[in-house]
């Protein structure tokens, strides 16, 4: 029997890798080896994007778990970013950019993988999932 395997993306950008982002290209590289070899169950869990929902439907040996962050969190997520930008005028402001976003998201991984067993898991990119997930 094969075993379960998910990996965790940082939840910025979406697998397949179809707005770019280095771990998002590594992970469909992953996913796409994984389709040739058949190795393991793979679920990957990803920020939501309509191209990336459709190329991921093509895949057969891995299932791709889809997060779509709500409108209402991006608006917020940019409120805080705007302010962290131009009124504190943070050097580091990038790091401001999706805060809210990563929370729903990990949020949402936390409750799939509560009602799911995975045999292993990876953690792509950021340490602070497997803090809040722990």
């Amino acid at each position: 029997m094969k075993q379960k395997v998910a990996i965790i993306t940082a939840g910025y950008f979406p697998v397949p890798a179809t707005r770019g982002g280095a771990v998002e290209n590594l992970v469909e590289n992953l996913t796409n080896e994984n389709e040739k070899e058949d190795k393991v169950e793979l679920t990957v869990f990803s920020s939501y994007d309509e191209k990336a929902e459709k190329l991921g439907q093509n895949y057969e040996n891995t299932i791709f778990e889809f997060i779509k962050t709500p409108k209402v969190v991006q608006k917020l997520d940019l409120l805080i970013y705007n302010f962290f930008a131009k009124v504190v005028k943070k050097e580091k402001h990038m790091s401001y950019r999706y805060i809210l976003q990563r929370l729903y998201f990990i949020n949402r991984v936390a409750m799939f993988l509560k009602k799911n067993d995975y045999d292993r898991g990876v953690i792509e990119n950021h340490p602070t999932i497997f803090m809040a997930l722990k």
